[in-house]
């Protein structure tokens, strides 16, 4: 039945490359609205999450990406990558104008 709730588990794995935008801060990985960790440069979190439908935002300071919506089953893993939309260059217009998409999620 597919109406029926999900009760598992999922793993979502949020890989962060090496660009030079941010480079010295965290990105702040949100499901669900919640805080569920972070994400430094050239690193990636690893997070348990329930099986079914998750929001997944990342979030530096007042800037941030669009949610992601994702409907996982039990037991997969997802993979995201976060980056900086962007780049240094366009950095003041970014956290100004472009607050609300500053930060990119991709699914791989």
């Amino acid at each position: 039945d597919r109406s029926a709730p999900m009760t598992g588990r999922a793993t979502l794995i949020l890989r962060r490359g090496g660009g030079y935008a941010d480079r010295m801060r965290a990105y702040r990985i949100l499901i669900d609205g919640a805080d569920a960790g972070e994400v430094r440069r050239n690193d990636r979190a690893v997070l348990d999450v329930p099986a079914g439908p998750v929001t997944v935002q990342a979030r530096i300071d007042w800037a941030r990406s669009k949610p992601m919506q994702l409907t996982l089953g039990d037991g997969e893993e997802a993979e995201i990558e976060v980056s900086n939309t962007h780049g240094a260059i366009l950095a003041v217009w970014a956290i100004t104008f472009g607050m609300n998409n500053y930060l990119t999620l991709t699914r791989k």
